[in-house]
This record gives structure tokens, C-alpha cells and sequence, in this order.
């Protein structure tokens, strides 16, 4: 039961909301852009396992219930701590965390009406597309930490902030599209 894909996102499950967050107020606060640059290290080779275990998983026909159910969780951790943690040091705004939060609930809100109602509300490409702009953007205000002028690598991570913020709502946008067709579906058939 317990394999390399597993393994992966269980590393990324326990290292995302108990190391990282400790890590990154410890160590971001000291301004240092050899510091930065290792964090930012660290935060991009945990979000490239939410790549590799997937890929494994499928191509080594590993895939388990137990990974399925823990993949989604450990890419949230990832990305709710990390943001969590910039916003602390006010590195992020607060608009963004509140924002991929937000369509995180709205999305298992929906999940959890579609089951009430006997059907269920497939995973969309545009899901993984909104995990890697998340962690790009992510990846850069880490990154650029320590810089304390607004220049033209602030800048581009603002304008990644903003794309990413757009990405999420739409991907809301989309699992909403998938529930109302399967719901609308539902109600037009004969009882």
C-alpha cells in the first residue's frame, strides 16, 4: 500500500504546515538573499512532488485511494501555509490567502451539495493550471523576499499575483459550471 507517489505526498503533507511555516518566519525576517533563495529552494521541490507523484502514481500504476484523497490536501497545505506564513511577515496581501481559501470551501460546498444530491463533481485540468500559477507566484514573493524597493521582479510578482487570483476564481467558476449542468440534469429527468 505504502509507495514512492505516497511517500512523496505524505513528506509534502507533514514538511508544508509544521516546517515550512517555522522556516519561513524564522528566516525571512533576516532580509538575506542567499536565505531567500534556499527557502524559495525548498518551497519550489515541495511543489514539484505535487507533480512527480502524480505522474508516478500513474505511470508505476500506484494509484490509491489513500493518495487520491491526500494529494488535494497536501497541495492546500502547501499553499495556505506558505501564504499564511508572507502574510505574517506582510509580504503578501491579504486579499489572495482570503481569496484561494475562499474558492477552496466554495468548491467542497459544492462537492458536498452534489453528493447530497447522488452525483459527484469531477476534477478539471483548470485545477492544476490554478495550483502551478498559485506556486509561481508564490515561488517569486519568496524569492523576493528581502528586496525592499519596488522593482521590476516585484512587479512581475505582483502581476503573477494577480493572474493567479484571476486563474482561481475562474476554475470556481468552472466546478460551479459542472455542478449546475449535472444538477440541472438531475432535475429535468422524470422522478
Amino acid at each position: 500500500m505504502f509507495n514512492v507517489p505516497l511517500l512523496l505526498t505524505t513528506v509534502r503533507l507533514l514538511i508544508s504546515p509544521f516546517v515550512l511555516p517555522i522556516l519561513l518566519i524564522e528566516f525571512v525576517p533576516l532580509h538575506n538573499a542567499l536565505v531567500n533563495q534556499l527557502l524559495t529552494g525548498l518551497f519550489v521541490l515541495l511543489s514539484m512532488t505535487d507533480f512527480l507523484d502524480g505522474y508516478l502514481a500513474r505511470k508505476c500504476k500506484q494509484e490509491t485511494m489513500l493518495g487520491k484523497l491526500l494529494d488535494p490536501v497536501a497541495d492546500k497545505c502547501l499553499i495556505v501555509s506558505t501564504a499564511m506564513s508572507l502574510l505574517y511577515l506582510h509580504k503578501l496581501f491579504l486579499y489572495w490567502p482570503v481569496l484561494v481559501i475562499a474558492r477552496d470551501f466554495f468548491v467542497m460546498g459544492l462537492r458536498e451539495v452534489a453528493l447530497s444530491y447522488g452525483f459527484s463533481v469531477p476534477v478539471i485540468w483548470g485545477g492544476k493550471v490554478k495550483t502551478a500559477a498559485q506556486m509561481v507566484y508564490l515561488a517569486v514573493v519568496l524569492y523576493t523576499a528581502h528586496l525592499e524597493t519596488y522593482g521590476f521582479i516585484i512587479q512581475i510578482g505582483w502581476w503573477l499575483g494577480v493572474i493567479s487570483c484571476g486563474i482561481t476564481l475562474w476554475t470556481g467558476g468552472m466546478y460551479y459550471h459542472q455542478f449546475y449542468k449535472q444538477y440541472a440534469k438531475l432535475q429535468r429527468s422524470p422522478q
